[in-house]
């Protein structure tokens, strides 16, 4: 399931919960899991859990969840 986030900054969002999340940022800035991401930049990540993403500068993100949690 595709989830598109769009985060003024400061703001925070839960990643879903799932067996395979891949995120990608198409704009702006994020933290995830203590990882600073930018325009351009992805992650994958397996048995996500308890992730939060937070918006360094207005961002947009594209949120893959894969299988179950």
């Amino acid at each position: 399931m595709l989830h598109v986030r769009r985060q003024a900054a400061g703001e925070r969002t839960a990643v879903p919960e799932a067996a395979g999340v891949y995120a990608h940022v198409v704009r702006g800035e994020v933290r995830l899991g203590g990882e600073e991401l930018g325009a351009g930049d992805s992650a994958r990540i397996t048995r996500a859990r308890g992730l939060e993403l937070v918006a360094v500068r207005d961002a947009e993100v594209l949120v893959w969840a894969f299988g179950a949690a």
